[in-house]
């Protein structure tokens, strides 16, 4: 896995090239183009990144080799394509995915709210189990 910020991008002819080519894979054909409903709505005319947000344009490239080997030599030959989701996330105090973030918050507070609930069912089952102790006592 290499990165680039843009400028190496645009100085390197290798990288731009491969971004052109990448970029023209990723443009609709005109039939897609024209069965596509506009879809205009007020979250779309909204800003997504809040405006504390840190960003920054690097440009990933990721080469990797297949880990397997087949007797079909078309197969070895044209390597099928592997996709990949990378996702990006930010860091909180560089210690916590920014994703994560609600799932910590969801699991602080059902520990803090379980403490005091299960220090009354312990209370409770005390209680039960020394009631059922002295009922025995007071038949012996």
């Amino acid at each position: 896995m290499d990165t680039y910020d843009l400028s190496t991008v645009f100085d390197t002819p290798a990288l731009i090239t491969s971004l052109a080519q990448y970029s023209e894979g990723r443009q609709l054909d005109l039939g897609e183009v024209e069965m596509q409903e506009p879809s205009i709505s007020k979250a779309d005319l909204k800003s997504k990144r809040a405006f504390d947000d840190v960003s920054s344009t690097l440009f990933l490239r990721i080469q990797a080799a297949a880990d397997f080997y087949t007797m079909n030599q078309t197969i070895m030959e044209h390597v099928p394509p592997v996709f990949v989701d990378i996702i990006l996330d930010p860091f909180v105090f560089n210690i916590l995915p920014r994703s994560l973030l609600p799932t910590v918050a969801y699991i602080l507070v059902l520990a803090v709210g379980s403490w005091p609930i299960s220090i009354y069912v312990n209370s409770w089952i005390r209680a039960f189990a020394g009631e059922d102790e002295d009922l025995v006592k007071k038949k012996t």
